[in-house]
């Protein structure tokens, strides 16, 4: 691993140096000139604090930054952007042990990603940063983004990373049926109305310690989110029909075409709830925006599917010209009828 330290504070520089293993490099970098090559991680000490705004833009979202900051208040618009790191100054030797372990995991989980979330871009090297950095905590995700732009891909990739074994459970509010969604949530008793004729167990109990995936979140009605957001906060709910209180304990993730904060100006969350579940929010951007993955995406197609590569190469361009309002899922399917074409005609 390679770290670049912005500050001459000799403590700060050999705190650093006596937490790197073998093979590992430290040198120190000057803000005016560009990162060093073959750079993982770069140090900041509290010095150089007001240049983070700039530094941010201009960094490559795969190089993790390590900030000596007296404050995390500085780091705030940052820390959930999936490569930040704030550890407290001038007592940074506490923490840094532990928290270069940290970034050594999100760098293999990054590294694993990239079989999944394919492509080279900024966007696309935040999104895995962001995945990777979400695993690890248990604090609610939004994901947010047009249809085929990999939100529930992401969602699955954010549980599966984190090593929970139980199968996440899936809800797409909009399929909700109106009259029984508290019944569908929280469960019933039988008897509880004239269809109950036995008791069944609802979502929320069902995903007690994996994780609750709230698919167009924004579709869950105003009264079932204030329910929801009570059961977030006690862990506990009652099912339809029954005077006792049952526990659950769930990682929430939610998502929906626009963000919290498009949904909670359009009145379609309830502010308590926006301010209990906007903790990480994570764009997955639209293909259009990043069209230099669109090779990278069709190569990984090819090579999954065992197809001579550079059938589509003279095509390049016109298809990073394309609009995909559908995105990589509208590139997939052209692809499948693509190639579905060219094994019709080689079967015939």
């Amino acid at each position: 691993m390679k770290v670049v330290v912005y500050g001459e504070e000799s403590q700060f520089s050999s705190s650093i140096v006596n937490v790197l293993k073998n093979g590992d490099e430290m040198v120190l970098g000057d803000i005016n000139k560009n990162m060093p090559e073959g750079t993982d991680v770069l140090a900041i000490s509290q010095r150089h604090a007001s240049y983070i705004k700039e530094i941010w833009k201009r960094l490559d979202p795969s190089i993790s930054i390590l900030a000596a900051f007296e404050s995390p208040i500085d780091l705030v618009e940052y820390l959930g952007s999936g490569n930040v790191f704030h550890i407290p100054y001038p007592n940074t030797s506490n923490m840094l042990k532990s928290t270069f372990e940290k970034i050594r995991l999100h760098k293999v989980l990054e590294k694993r990603l990239q079989k999944h979330i394919i492509g080279h871009s900024r966007d696309i090297k935040r999104l895995r940063a962001q995945i990777a950095l979400s695993s690890q905590s248990k604090l609610p995700v939004h994901l947010y983004g047009e249809t085929g732009t990999g939100k529930s891909m992401s969602s699955k990739l954010i549980h599966t990373l984190s090593g929970n074994k139980k199968e996440c459970v899936y809800i797409n509010c909009s399929n909700l049926n109106s009259s029984i969604i508290d019944s569908d949530l929280f469960g019933h008793k039988k008897g509880a109305y004239t269809s109950a004729g036995e008791s069944r167990k609802g979502l929320l109990g069902k995903a007690n310690g994996t994780t609750l995936f709230l698919d167009e979140v924004g579709d869950l009605p105003l009264d079932t989110q204030g329910k929801l957001l009570d059961t977030i906060e006690t862990g506990s709910y009652r099912p339809v029909g029954s005077d006792i209180e049952e526990n659950t304990s769930f990682r929430l993730i939610t998502a929906a075409q626009k963000s919290l904060e498009v949904l909670l100006e359009e009145k379609r969350i309830r502010r308590d709830f926006y301010y209990r579940i906007k903790n990480i929010s994570i764009n997955t951007s639209p293909l259009r925006e990043h069209p230099e993955d669109i090779p990278d995406i069709i190569k990984a197609y090819e090579e999954k599917r065992n197809i001579s590569e550079g059938r589509l190469n003279d095509d390049y361009n016109k298809l990073m010209g394309y609009k995909w309002d559908g995105n990589v899922r509208e590139l997939y399917h052209f692809l499948d009828r693509i190639y579905a074409e060219e094994q019709r005609s080689q079967d015939i």
